[in-house]
């Protein structure tokens, strides 16, 4: 399973053609592609922040979404990402309030992250990355 992160999809719905070969070589691969409800909001704060809630562009992103299996906060995730917050913040390496929330998420999930944060993400004990 490989989960992807806010900068692949924005780069997706830009059209970025390395994103596009990307997605393609995981259906290829036969990968279950999924994201999380923390990306999915910060797609929406985006869009929501320049657009409003009406416009092509929020229709492309719901349409997008809508696509992808996301995956919860529950309460489980959220045990393991405060545990994430907490242990990067005593290490004095935090992550932030959401990025610990996406990579509880996927660690709970066991799903490996599709992103191009690796230099942050990469703090994250057990977490699997992956770039394109």
């Amino acid at each position: 399973m490989i989960c992807l992160d806010s900068d692949f999809m924005i780069s997706l719905l830009r059209g970025n053609e390395d994103a596009k070969a990307k997605v393609k070589k995981l259906e290829e691969a036969s990968k279950n592609i999924v994201s999380t409800a923390i990306n999915a909001l910060e797609l929406y704060i985006g869009i929501v922040a320049i657009d409003g809630i009406s416009g092509k562009r929020i229709e492309n992103t719901r349409t997008f979404i809508s696509n992808l299996t996301i995956l919860p906060l529950d309460a489980s995730s959220a045990e393991r990402a405060a545990y994430i917050l907490n242990t990067l913040k005593k290490l004095g390496k935090p992550i932030g309030l959401k990025d610990s929330l996406i990579a509880g998420i996927a660690l709970e999930h066991k799903a490996d992250l599709l992103t191009r944060n690796v230099k942050h993400f990469e703090r994250v004990s057990g977490l699997k990355i992956e770039t394109w």
